[in-house]
């Protein structure tokens, strides 16, 4: 699957995935990739 996004959309998603791990470093846990991707793709509609 490919798409472009816009600037705008890319900084979205950037600090959607900064949020994400924050969040998880935070909490004690070691956010995994799968982890932050299956939480970016909620918000998404994906």
């Amino acid at each position: 699957m490919e798409f472009e996004l816009a600037a705008e959309e890319g900084e979205f998603l950037v600090r959607l995935a900064r949020a994400s791990i924050e969040a998880a470093l935070g909490a004690g846990e070691e956010p995994t990739l799968g982890d932050v991707s299956e939480k970016l793709m909620v918000p998404c509609g994906v």
